[in-house]
Parts: C-alpha cells; structure tokens; sequence
C-alpha cells in the first residue's frame, strides 16, 4: 500500500480490529493454558488492545487538538494515529501475521499485514516531509520579512525549527503521551533525546499536513502560528506541566 491522501486507512484499522478479535478469541479457548504458545498469543492479544486502544484516543482526544491548532480538517485523520506508530511496534506485526497466515489463512491479507510493519517507517517518512516542508516555509517568511543575510536566516530558522521548541508544541498537543510502542528494557531517553522525539511527532503531523494541503497552506499555517510562536518565546514552559494526561 502505498501512502497518499486519498489512501483508505479506516479499512486497515477494522482488519486490526478483525484480527485482534480473532487472537483473543483463539487464547480464550486454547486449551493447554500453561504453554509457552499460550503465554505468547496472550500477549500478542494484549499488545493488540492496546493499539486499538491507544488508536481510540488518538482519534476522540488527539485529533481535536491537532485540528484546532492547525485550524484545519483532516481528510484522512488515520494518518495522525501511523504518525504516533514506532518502529518498536514491527514485530509484534510480523508475529501477528505469521500467526494468521498459518492458523487463519483465509483471513490473511498479505498486503495489508505489511503496510502495518511499517507504519513506524511511515511516521519516519513523514516526520522527513514534514521537516523539510517548515524548513522551507521558515525560509520563506524570513525573506519577505527582508532578512536576506544567510547567517541571520540560519540563526532565525535554527530558532523555531530546534527540537526544544517544537517540544513546546508537542506538549501543547500531547502527542508524546499518545505514542503506541512496545515497552523496552533498553529504551531510556535523555531530555535531550525526549526533545528530539518529540520534534519528530510535531513534525509528523506537519507532514501530514503538507500531504493533504501543500507546500503553500503549510507557509500560511507557520504564519498562524506566530502568536502562539511568541507565547512560547516570552515564557518558559516546562514539559507536560501545563498538559493533562488523557488516558
């Protein structure tokens, strides 16, 4: 599947639901309930409730942020939830796959089981855009505000596009808390990383919207932002001290 605006995602996240239904289904009636194979399709269950779970709340609590914010309507407001996905979900994908395809193979969807092991590829990849689409839209205000000197561009550009503020608009929209991974013994983060990380969800959600509105719309949203830009410069905002946690 290949990733644009008009791409049907509402049919992915009903097979997500189809499939997790079948999982939890298949481990209620597993027979030998002291199996290594039980333990793991326990889990796998569990891990899928929590996607579809974290996929809920994306769309009734993150979503409505995000398109306030922006003063905009998503046309495939799925796309905010894979902008969340990350690459620490794949395997559990991979797992949920081989497991359908050998115990359920009419059910099996080849294509859609691989467009789900990438979703975290797919945030990736729009965190990129995204980057390069307020790269370009910070240049462009700078010139026709007059400032044609390469080194104040750069020093103005660095300030708003660093990771430390578009934290600020992370924290805003609690896109950090919303983030679906599989938890990791070997995952944490520094602030300095936090920051980083969440400069990428900001960033995401801007590919996402330069997708569906273009490079033009993008310049007028940095330029919306401006008085929020300034509220962010004249005081300090800790993370997540000013967000409510939305579970």
């Amino acid at each position: 599947m290949k990733i644009n605006v008009n791409v049907d995602l509402t049919k992915v996240f009903n097979y997500l639901k189809l499939v997790s239904y079948i999982i939890k289904n298949d481990y209620l009636n597993f027979q030998d309930k002291n199996s290594k194979k039980y333990n793991k399709l326990q889990i796998l269950g569990q891990t899928l409730d929590y996607f579809l779970k974290k996929h809920e709340n994306i769309q009734s609590l993150i979503k409505p942020r995000i398109e306030k914010m922006f003063n905009v309507k998503f046309k495939n407001p799925n796309l905010i939830t894979i902008t969340l996905f990350t690459p620490s979900t794949k395997n559990t994908f991979i797992a949920l796959g081989s497991y359908i395809q050998d115990i359920h193979p009419d059910l099996y969807k080849e294509d859609i089981f691989e467009f789900m092991a990438s979703f975290g590829d797919v945030a990736q990849g729009l965190a990129t855009l995204g980057d390069s689409a307020l790269k370009l839209s910070i240049t462009h205000i700078l010139w026709d505000d007059g400032i044609i000197d390469k080194g104040k561009i750069t020093k103005a550009k660095e300030k708003i596009e660093q990771n430390s503020n578009l934290a600020k608009y992370c924290d805003r929209l609690n896109l950090f808390n919303h983030m679906i991974y599989v938890k990791s013994k070997y995952f944490d983060p520094k602030p300095k990383t936090i920051d980083h990380i969440k400069g990428t969800l900001v960033e995401s959600v801007l590919g996402i919207y330069y997708l569906e509105k273009g490079l033009p719309s993008v310049l007028d949203l940095i330029k919306s932002l401006e008085a929020q830009q300034k509220e962010f410069d004249q005081e300090e905002i800790k993370p997540d001290e000013k967000v409510q946690t939305e579970n």
